[in-house]
């Protein structure tokens, strides 16, 4: 299962979640080249990532099953934090 590394992480994705529209979630995309995050609904079948009791990602449980060894965390660069996949 996709894990978070620490709150570090759903921390971050809680800040970008601000910015969203209303009735819009942050989603964990595949588009077959990488991976991306787009504003999207949620789906009955989602797996949800909450912080702050707010839900804070989505992604579907195909995505689950290829990331099932992964985590992510941020990491620092000069450009500010930014979600990594380890």
């Amino acid at each position: 299962m996709l894990t978070f590394t620490d709150a570090a992480a759903a921390a971050h994705l809680y800040r970008l979640t601000k910015e969203l529209p209303a009735g819009q979630s942050l989603r964990l995309y595949n588009d077959g080249k990488r991976l991306g995050l787009k504003w999207d609904e949620e789906k009955p079948d989602d797996l949800i990532v909450s912080h702050a009791e707010t839900t804070v990602l989505v992604y579907d449980t195909h995505l689950a099953d290829l990331l099932s060894d992964k985590s992510i965390d941020v990491k620092p660069t000069e450009k500010g934090p930014v979600l990594a996949l380890t």
